[in-house]
């Protein structure tokens, strides 16, 4: 019985070198390649987290950057509406021509907030604070719109510059043609001067002797113009005055160059109108732009 048990003990004790020699070193290295595995692994998803996070971060950083670069460019431009639209307030006969900023930041913001990848970003990164989607969509909408409205800005000044020069032209031409007139006919009753031509003779050397600027439009419809055409309404209104061609031309012309010269000032306040309603507009954008903007810190 000793001796059996001391066989079992040998056995046992064998069994345990065995183990101890074999098993135990394996299963050390294994759990060893599995420990470093997971280690590896969780470090690698951690890198990967840390790089996502990065350029989650990079985004929103230039995503603030554009947004602040709109917000100043938007009222940069409002402040050259309103010096436009103060212009025309004040001359409504020139027409006054306006600085635009660049646009290319408008662009490349409404061109990265299209983007997918950025939207995820966004939202990923604000989605503890607000509601992203809704956010995300108001600032995309608000400087499209700004764009807009920018781009449509030199296009109704150069539709309305056209307008403008074509009026004018037909006032100059039709001015000249009107002093030529008068001109022949004070001429031709000068050695026999008599009322009222008497008076259309002074208000042709009054508004001869005080021409300085070929250019302004309200000297030759103040000084010439409405004098001129204010006579021969006068004059016409007289059954007993006799009357000629040249009388009825000369009328018929300063009728046209007064209603000329009212047309060019009220296409040039009607642009002025289209800028403040512009600018109306874009100043309600702007203030719901920094609005949203105060939250993407």
């Amino acid at each position: 019985m000793i001796e059996t048990f001391f066989l079992q003990c040998q056995v046992q004790s064998a069994t345990s070198n065995w183990f101890l020699d074999k098993l135990l070193p394996s299963f050390i290295g294994a759990a060893t390649a599995l420990l470093v595995f997971f280690l590896t692994s969780r470090r690698d998803r951690n890198k990967e987290r840390r790089k996502k996070d990065d350029e989650r971060g990079d985004k929103m950083s230039y995503l603030r950057n554009l947004l602040t670069n709109v917000v100043k460019l938007t009222e940069h431009q409002s402040q050259n509406l309103e010096e436009h639209i103060a212009k025309v307030k004040a001359n409504d006969v020139d027409f006054h021509l306006m600085t635009f900023v660049p646009l290319t930041d408008f662009v490349r913001a409404i061109d990265t907030l299209s983007k997918e990848d950025y939207f995820i970003a966004f939202n990923r990164y604000y989605k503890d604070k607000f509601d992203t989607t809704k956010k995300f969509e108001r600032v995309l909408s608000n400087i499209d719109f700004l764009h807009a409205e920018f781009m449509e800005v030199p296009e109704i000044l150069r539709k309305a510059q056209q307008f403008d020069y074509e009026r004018k032209l037909q006032y100059k031409e039709n001015v000249d043609k009107t002093i030529s007139l008068v001109g022949n006919l004070l001429f031709s009753v000068r050695r026999n001067m008599r009322p009222p031509f008497d008076l259309l003779d002074t208000l042709f050397l009054e508004f001869m002797e005080g021409l300085k600027n070929h250019a302004d439009l309200n000297y030759y419809n103040d000084k010439f113009v409405v004098p001129i055409n204010d006579f021969f309404v006068n004059y016409l209104s007289n059954s007993n005055n006799s009357v000629s061609q040249e009388i009825l031309t000369i009328a018929e012309n300063s009728r046209n160059a007064k209603q000329l010269y009212n047309i060019i000032k009220a296409s040039n306040k009607e642009v002025g109108s289209d800028m403040t309603q512009i600018n109306e507009l874009v100043e309600a954008s702007l203030a719901e732009l920094k609005e949203l903007q105060k939250d993407i810190v």
